[in-house]
């Protein structure tokens, strides 16, 4: 008879050798019976653990972990402790996951432990941040296993999305779409023709406002090497052409996926694990010309880092851009980002908040319709790994006005986010009338019945005055703001030629550059008249005098300015960038 000893011993090795053919089912019979005999053997209640893991039976994966702290184990303690850690942090318990990561010992063991530690900690930083959504309500698809890579098409009222309905990596991906009911509830899925998805992975599709052109991804999966490459369709007298494969301006020999088109589809936005990035998994863009697209540019500004960036989508206005990033910067694993655009040029990153962003990876964010979609990953859900979530905006500024304007205002070089100062111009509207609020990322909103041709001032030390006018349709703008040099072009007072009189538009603006005047007492201004290269140069000097002349005397007999002087160049001084004479018969602010 064998000793107990040799017994539980025995029983374990009989389910360690079931544990590595992968068969968990009989290696928990015996790790179980093993632990029968001796409740605090600890390689078996490590392995028992790890058994039900592998068959996403958390529950029991979490009871078995516990234990072995329980029964003061130490060999594996550490691996414990990291994996309670992960599993409570990815099932929202901050503060117990915390405590498991922080009571780990040898912590360079655990490449992913420094990461999760900075994610609580901005958790906890930013917990009570104002969100850049909100929703009146949340619904979500989950009928498959996977479904991520979310569209919506508004021309066909469809969402388009990718799935896949089993948990391994090499089973089948396609393109499907849903539709809504009469009752307001999303239909069960339908999947693409076989025109599309082929006995390869396809997925990740986008669409053209007009819906007559799509991108979608396909990928050749094989046990060496995971080929995704661009594929597009055209749809030509109702009809989809055969898809084919995009040239090699876009497509590489690495992995290339997600792509997104601008609503005018003439920008193509994908993600490639090409060399030439900023490190891991990039967003890269390519331009339609009149012969093919563009060679893809790695995409500049502040979006792409050496961590992984994906998952692209630019707004229908082309001012915002949604992406998803496991920068350091978020919540736990991928968040979702917005920058602004200027002129493809991105920066201006801001986290989306806890409404839409949390401890899971969020990724693939999408808008349009009055909804927000994006994909939700959780490894701890033992039958839907990803989901979509759908949300019905509530936008932060979302009253039953008929007119509200939007914008952020920016340094015109750095891109740094600015606050200025911000007056309603000449206007019978009282201040009380209307609001602006600046939200906490920078973004001015302003809200008033029947702004249309309102004229907005923008002062702030340092910088250039600026004049915007408020237009007939709701709209979002991104605002530049040029630094105070040592002079500059008053942009709308110009003249006729030979003329030195003022017309009405220019005394209109000439009214608002008195109000700036009016804040900025501290600054010498000198008024410079400039001419063009039309005439005798000193026919030119007395006309550019009476053109400085005529702007000072409209401003200093509106009173309360009395730090300007004036005088004439001639044309000594014609604009470097402008070959126009118009644009030389110009007004100068020079900063004395």
């Amino acid at each position: 008879v064998l000793s107990k000893d040799k017994k539980y011993e025995k029983l374990y090795l009989k389910g360690n050798e079931f544990f590595k053919i992968g068969e968990f089912d009989d290696a928990i019979t015996y790790f179980k019976k093993a632990i029968n005999i001796n409740s605090s053997y600890c390689p078996a209640i490590y392995k028992l653990g790890l058994s039900y893991k592998k068959l996403h039976d958390f529950k029991s994966f979490v009871e078995a972990f516990e234990s072995y702290g329980d029964v003061l184990c130490e060999k594996f303690d550490d691996e414990v402790k990291f994996q309670l850690g992960e599993y409570h942090f990815l099932n929202g318990k901050i503060f117990l996951s915390q405590k498991y990561l922080n009571g780990i010992n040898e912590k360079e063991n655990f490449p992913l432990l420094s990461k999760y530690l900075i994610n609580i900690r901005y958790y906890l930083n930013h917990q009570f941040d104002s969100s850049l959504f909100y929703f009146e309500s949340k619904s979500s698809i989950s009928h498959y296993t996977f479904q991520y890579s979310p569209f919506i098409n508004s021309s066909l009222n469809r969402i388009y999305f990718t799935g896949r309905e089993g948990m391994n990596l090499f089973d089948d991906e396609d393109i499907f779409y849903v539709e809504k009911d009469k009752y307001d509830s999303w239909k069960i899925p339908n999947k693409l023709s076989s025109k599309i998805n082929t006995q390869n992975n396809e997925g990740s599709i986008s669409f053209s406002s007009n819906s007559k052109f799509m991108v979608y991804t396909s990928c050749e999966l094989n046990f060496k090497k995971n080929s995704c490459d661009l594929f597009y369709s055209e749809m030509i007298d109702g009809i989809w052409t055969i898809p084919k494969k995009m040239d090699q301006n876009i497509n590489s020999k690495y992995w290339d996926s997600q792509p997104n088109l601008s609503s005018n589809g003439n920008i193509l936005f994908f993600v490639s694990n090409r060399p030439g990035g900023q490190g891991g998994r990039d967003i890269w863009y390519s331009i339609r010309t009149n012969v093919g697209w563009s060679r893809a540019k790695n995409l500049s500004g502040e979006v792409n880092t050496e961590f992984d960036d994906i998952a692209p989508f630019i707004s229908e206005n082309m001012l915002d851009f949604y992406f998803s990033s496991n920068r350091a910067n978020s919540f736990g694993g991928f968040d979702i980002y917005r920058a602004s655009n200027f002129n493809m040029d991105f920066g201006n990153i801001n986290n989306l908040g806890l409404e839409i962003n949390n401890q899971l990876d969020q990724s693939s964010f999408v808008m349009g319709d009055g909804m927000v979609v994006y994909t939700e990953e959780n490894i701890f859900n033992s039958k839907v790994k990803s989901k979509l979530i759908i949300g019905k905006v509530n936008p932060i500024i979302d009253k039953d006005l008929n007119y509200h304007l939007s914008f952020l205002v920016m340094d015109s070089l750095t891109k740094k986010i600015l606050r200025p100062n911000i007056a309603l111009i000449n206007s019978k509207i009282n201040d009380d009338l209307f609001t602006i609020d600046f939200n906490y990322e920078g973004r001015v909103y302003i809200e008033r019945q029947n702004f249309e041709g309102e004229n907005f001032l923008l002062n702030l030390r340092g910088y250039e005055p600026k004049i915007i006018k408020s237009q007939k349709v709701k709209t979002d703008l991104i605002v530049l703001m040029n630094r105070m040099k040592s002079y500059f072009v008053l942009e709308n007072v110009y003249f006729d030629f030979d003329k030195y009189d003022l017309n009405v538009e220019v005394k209109k603006y000439l009214d608002i550059i008195h109000t700036w005047l009016l804040k900025n007492q501290n600054l010498n201004i000198e008024i410079g008249g400039h001419t063009d290269d039309v005439g005798k140069d000193v026919y030119n000097m007395n006309l550019s005098s009476k053109r400085a002349y005529s702007v000072y005397e409209y401003l200093t007999s509106k009173g309360g300015v009395d730090n300007l002087s004036y005088k004439g160049y001639g044309n000594t001084k014609p604009r470097e960038d402008e070959v126009e004479n118009s644009k030389n018969r110009r007004i100068e602010f020079k900063i004395l």
